[in-house]
C-alpha cells in the first residue's frame, strides 16, 4: 500500500484515505488506488450467454491478484490466499440470502487490460440462467 505514497497514518488495511467507502485492503485486492476515489479497479457487469446454452446469464468480471484460483465452498467460490488476500464470490436472487451457486467462467469475459499484477476473472450466477428473476453477485476480500 505504501507504493501509493500514503501517509503512515493512512496505511492500515482498514483505512479509507480517499473516503470512497472502500478500505485499503479492498482497493488492493481489486486493483483500486487508495488515493483516488474514482479508481476502484475494473468491474464489468454483463448479461450474456456465458455457458453456451443460448440463454443470457448474469456475469461479473473483475480484477484479482495474478495467480488467484477459486474452488467451491458450498454455493460460493473461495480462493486460496494470495499476496495475503482470500477472495469470496457469492450469489443471491433476493439480496437477503447469498446462497445461490456461483461458477467461474473460463475463459474470462473481460475487455481491456487488467493492471500489472492482476488478472481478470469472470463469475456467473447459476440461478440467473435465462434471467428468470433478480440476480446479485458479491465479491469480497479478507486477509
Amino acid at each position: 500500500i505504501d507504493d501509493f505514497g500514503l501517509a503512515l497514518a493512512d496505511q492500515d488495511p482498514s483505512d479509507d484515505p480517499d473516503n470512497d467507502g472502500h478500505t485499503n485492503l479492498a482497493e488492493f485486492a481489486f486493483a483500486g488506488n487508495p488515493t483516488s476515489a474514482t479508481d476502484n479497479g475494473q468491474r464489468q457487469l454483463r448479461t450474456t450467454d456465458a455457458n453456451s446454452d443460448s440463454l443470457p446469464d448474469l456475469t461479473l468480471t473483475l480484477e484479482v491478484r495474478t495467480g488467484t484460483t477459486f474452488a467451491a465452498d458450498g454455493p460460493d467460490l473461495v480462493s486460496l490466499p494470495i499476496d495475503g488476500i482470500s477472495y469470496r464470490m457469492e450469489g443471491s436472487t433476493d439480496l437477503a440470502n447469498f446462497t445461490s451457486p456461483v461458477t467461474e467462467v473460463i475463459p474470462h469475459l473481460g475487455t481491456g487490460s487488467p493492471k500489472p499484477g492482476y488478472v481478470f476473472k469472470t463469475f456467473r450466477l447459476n440461478a440467473a440462467n435465462g434471467l428468470p428473476n433478480n440476480g446479485f453477485l458479491r465479491a469480497s476480500a479478507s486477509p
